[in-house]
């Protein structure tokens, strides 16, 4: 066998057109290989489903006047009276009444609430029934602002939610 061309080129030019254009093929092929495994292998979709209700459902209690958020009324230049919801504040009064039907929009949602005053150390726990409180609540912490009479305080809430999936 003659490595060599009418062109020339001998050695390298062997090695380059056959060699490793064999190496990149099964490089290609081990990579799609992997990839398709992982793909197969990754956690099932209802999962990522229940992970968005909860992370959607929080952001609602959070930032939405029928739900935690506080809203700050004021007259604006003409007169007119105005409500601004502020995103993130927690009224606590808005925490006492438990009205988690009206804020999900669903009487089958529940929400078990921990919230803790940094200020002056006090904690706020909401009322649930023995029948919500189970291990199949979606959990996580937020730091908020806690707004009690004028004053506003640092704090962080555990917000629980179990709602059907």
């Amino acid at each position: 066998m003659k490595i060599s061309g009418k062109r020339g080129g001998g050695w390298l030019t062997f090695f380059v057109n056959h060699i490793l254009s064999m190496l990149l093929i099964i490089l290609a092929i081990l990579f799609l290989s992997i990839l398709m495994k992982s793909a197969l292998l990754s956690k099932a979709p209802a999962s990522d489903v229940g992970d968005l209700r909860y992370n959607l459902l929080s952001a609602r209690l959070l930032n939405s006047a029928d739900c935690l958020a506080y809203e700050d009324a004021y007259l604006d230049a003409a007169g007119n009276n105005i409500v601004r919801v502020r995103a993130g504040i927690v009224d606590i009064n808005k925490y006492s009444t438990n009205e988690w039907s009206v804020c999900f929009g669903n009487p089958n949602t529940y929400a078990v609430l921990y919230l803790e005053d940094f200020t002056d150390g006090q904690n706020y726990v909401s009322n649930p029934t023995a029948s919500q409180v189970d291990a199949s609540y979606r959990t996580d912490y937020y730091f908020v602002r806690i707004r009690s009479g004028n004053e506003f305080h640092d704090g962080r809430i555990k917000i629980s939610i179990k709602g059907p999936d």
